[in-house]
């Protein structure tokens, strides 16, 4: 009875040994509903069917043990205390934690489950990882398109202010150039008018010219006159002398002849008195007939003049003419080149109208892109709270060579957020942002956790430009909050310049 009593507390004892069951184990930790939820989504349901083995064959091993020595049934305790204690680390996500190294085949099987959902860990790390890391990349293409595009659609806007400006100035311009065409066919009709002016002014100066001429010829011919009758006054005054002298000579013979010679004595006196009178008349008429002589000479020089000015008259009247000639044709072609540029502008102020019409278009689509895009971001930033979310539960879980991998997540999220800062999605302060060293990935660099790291190849190079990665990103946070847009924009192209080092060095490190 009591060989029986102790096999039956031998077999109680070690069915609580062996028999754990995994809802016991799973419920030690807070992470443990994580820990299940990662098994059954990580192992097909026939994986799961382990640990119901396990309690079946740990049934039938407690049958068997129940003869044991006591020394062989403390080792069997110790086994399953020990994969008790491992499984429990392993239901909170410690993939690290040393294994029971037996080489039972609960031992290996325990171990080879441990084995795979560590892998299946790192797995979905590296899928999460890079979910995170291509949604980001996708986001942070989204914000440069919206930055590219907003950009357009400020010029575009503005082009198009421009353009309806320039419709407006065409259209002035062309009002303006119907005016103009207008004053010019004005101006052709007082060319005509004053070529048709000049013409009969031209004529007018003709027949002047020729009256000129014949009053020239006539006074010329007056002139010729008044010197014949001055040489008839001189005949004249000639002869009134020598009648004088005979009449002197007569009045000398008669006062000789005395009294016989009285009468003739007074005919001669009277002769004489006749010839004196005679000789002031033609003394008079010398005078009248020399300043008459002195008059046309005047006129003659007076008509020469007249001749003259009305020759250079007729010269300058022909030149005018010539001149409103030359203007009647410019003015003909000034008339034509204002019509056709009139044309012109009416062809122009529809193209211009066209022009402006299909840049409004352009700037409502582009306004569109840009609310396209920024509808596409808030679905990204969906998309990548779930896969934060997805990524926060896995970086709970502790195996090989974490921090790298989870730090490209980090570094791409970081310039996701200076992208959203340069399109003014968020706000982000210099001081508030990590330095390269307190950040996850500066933690791990340098502390502890990269001891077995430092020795690779890629871990030293790492350093520098990981700090640049973030001493640009504080420069840019601070340019774009001093306004310089433009500085804040290389600072981040500078950032993306850095990123690339960094993205390649740690997936080497990961490798």
């Amino acid at each position: 009875m009591q060989r029986a009593s102790h096999l039956g507390t031998s077999r109680g004892r070690a069915r609580s040994i062996c028999r754990i069951p995994i809802g016991k184990l799973t419920s030690r930790s807070a992470s443990a509903p994580k820990m299940k939820r990662f098994v059954h989504q990580a192992l097909p349901e026939s994986r799961m069917s382990l640990f119901a083995s396990a309690d079946r064959k740990r049934s039938i091993a407690a049958l068997k043990v129940s003869n044991a020595a006591p020394d062989q049934l403390t080792a069997l305790q110790a086994r399953d205390e020990a994969l008790a204690m491992y499984i429990e680390a392993l239901t909170e996500g410690n993939f690290l934690a040393p294994g029971c190294g037996g080489d039972d085949r609960l031992s290996k099987a325990v171990s080879k489950l441990a084995a795979r959902l560590a892998g299946d860990a790192s797995n979905k790390l590296d899928a999460i990882v890079d979910l995170n890391v291509q949604s980001n990349e996708t986001a942070i293409s989204a914000a440069r398109m919206l930055t590219a595009c907003g950009e357009v659609d400020q010029r575009t806007q503005a082009l198009a202010a421009a353009s309806e400006e320039m419709v407006a100035s065409v259209g002035q311009i062309r009002s303006n150039a119907e005016d103009a065409a207008a004053s010019a066919a004005q101006m052709k009709v007082g060319a005509e008018q004053g070529m048709s002016t000049v013409r009969l002014a031209s004529k007018a100066m003709e027949r002047v010219e020729a009256t000129a001429n014949d009053a020239s010829d006539k006074i010329l011919a007056l002139s010729a006159a008044s010197e014949e009758i001055g040489a008839i006054v001189g005949s004249i005054d000639a002869i009134a002398r020598q009648t004088n002298l005979l009449a002197l000579n007569a009045t000398i013979e008669a006062a000789r002849a005395g009294e016989a010679g009285r009468g003739f004595a007074v005919v001669a006196s009277e002769v004489k008195g006749l010839s004196q009178q005679t000789g002031k008349a033609t003394e008079d008429i010398r005078e009248r007939i020399q300043r008459l002589r002195d008059e046309v000479e005047l006129i003659v020089t007076a008509m020469a003049g007249c001749k003259s000015a009305a020759a250079e008259s007729k010269g300058v009247v022909t030149q005018l003419g010539e001149e409103m000639s030359s203007v009647e044709a410019r003015t003909v072609t000034l008339t034509g080149g204002m019509d056709e540029i009139a044309n012109i502008l009416n062809q122009q102020t529809e193209a211009s109208r066209e022009v402006a019409e299909g840049i409004a278009a352009i700037a409502r689509m582009t306004l569109a892109n840009v609310d396209q895009i920024k509808s596409i971001s808030s679905q990204l930033d969906v998309s990548q709270g779930i896969a934060g979310r997805q990524l926060q539960d896995i970086a709970g879980l502790s195996f090989d060579n974490k921090i790298p991998r989870l730090a490209k997540a980090d570094h791409v999220i970081w310039k996701k957020r200076l992208a959203d800062m340069a399109i003014g999605r968020v706000t982000l302060k210099a001081d508030e942002l990590a330095d390269h060293h307190s950040c996850r990935l500066g933690k791990w660099y340098y502390g502890d956790g990269s001891l077995t790291m430092r020795s690779h190849r890629a871990f030293g190079p790492l350093e520098r430009p990981h700090a640049l990665v973030h001493d640009h990103g504080k420069r840019a946070a601070k340019l774009f909050a001093d306004g310089d847009l433009a500085g804040a924009l290389r600072e981040i192209a500078l950032v993306e310049e850095a990123s690339t080092d960094v993205l390649r060095l740690l997936d080497d490190l990961s490798r």
